[in-house]
């Protein structure tokens, strides 16, 4: 008896010493794994704050020193061929030397994301700035940094803002980015899900599809496309559908960068409009925001357009 008992309590504090040497692993891989995403947030939110810093003090108040701290020297900027577009910045000294003869440009980060190397902004470039119509101009920022910490490359994307007050109302209201912690595979999962669903319902043209993908109650933020899934049936059969049967071929979707953050999915498109008419295409840059819901269904939508081609009146926010 003593024995069977003795050999009960060498085996019983053997099993306690596996189960609490398994609880102390468990225990250290979920500290290193809060603490590499804790990294991740941090150095996300380091290049969130170099944007503000470059929109806020260099843009709006004009303190073109900051730029040497913010920008590299071999800084390039991209966007739509149109006319009388000025030339792109190829260095920090033509960004300098663009921004001294522009002055200031005011503006308003309304949603920004950081994603890897890449920071993606929605902004209001205010009125007063004299910017286009009405109330200014909405703009898509993609900003990629170095190892350096400093931008080196900037994408834009422009839009006159609606002269309705109405339509302004709308084109930044909705849902605001969470700043709570995401896993990085529910990231990937939410930029999977936006990608497939940008690829079968627009690029291949399939209306039958968007109950699939898309909220009954589907929210758009573009004051000339109504809200809900069943107008975007009606819209992808009248608009898309038609090019992919004339033309034979999937419609032209280019996905150029994609990030996300929180619920939130942001996107740098190239794709064209279509004239059934006359059978010809315009080459269009697109900035879209998606936001996916619980039930993993994109539930809400913006987006900015700008034709190559169509000229602006103020093109101080091209830098």
């Amino acid at each position: 008896m003593f024995f069977a008992m003795s050999t009960v309590r060498v085996v019983s504090g053997r099993l306690f010493f596996e189960s609490s040497h398994l609880i102390m692993l468990v225990a250290l891989f979920l500290f290193a794994f809060d603490s590499v995403l804790a990294q991740g947030l941090k150095t996300d939110s380091m290049k969130i704050e170099r944007v503000r810093v470059l929109m806020g003090d260099v843009l709006s108040r004009g303190r073109l020193s900051a730029l040497d701290d913010l920008v590299s020297i071999n800084y390039q900027s991209h966007y739509a061929v149109h006319n009388g577009a000025p030339a792109e910045n190829n260095s920090l000294e033509d960004l300098r030397s663009h921004l001294e003869k522009r002055g200031r440009i005011a503006n308003r980060v309304e949603r920004i994301i950081a994603d890897g190397d890449y920071v993606f902004a929605q902004v209001h470039y205010l009125a007063d700035s004299g910017f286009g119509s009405g109330s200014g101009m909405i703009g898509g920022d993609v900003f990629r940094f170095g190892e350096d910490n400093k931008i080196h490359e900037h994408w834009l994307v422009r839009q006159p803002m609606y002269d309705s007050s109405e339509h302004q109302q709308l084109v930044f209201s909705g849902a605001d980015i969470s700043d709570k912690p995401t896993l990085p595979e529910t990231l990937q999962a939410n930029k999977n899900l936006v990608r497939q669903a940008f690829g079968t319902v627009w690029a291949q043209g399939r209306p039958d599809r968007v109950p699939a993908f898309f909220a009954e109650h589907y929210i758009q933020h573009n004051p000339y496309i109504a809200s809900g899934a069943e107008h975007l049936q009606k819209m992808i059969a009248l608009k898309v559908v038609p090019y992919i049967q004339i033309e034979k071929q999937d419609y032209p979707l280019d996905v150029l960068h994609i990030g996300a953050q929180g619920d939130f999915v942001f996107l740098h498109l190239e794709t064209v409009l279509y004239n059934q008419a006359t059978r010809s295409e315009s080459k269009v840059q697109s900035f879209e925001i998606v936001r996916v819901n619980s039930e993993r269904k994109l539930a809400e939508h913006w987006d900015i357009l700008q034709i190559e081609g169509v000229p602006f009146t103020d093109l101080r926010s091209f830098y």
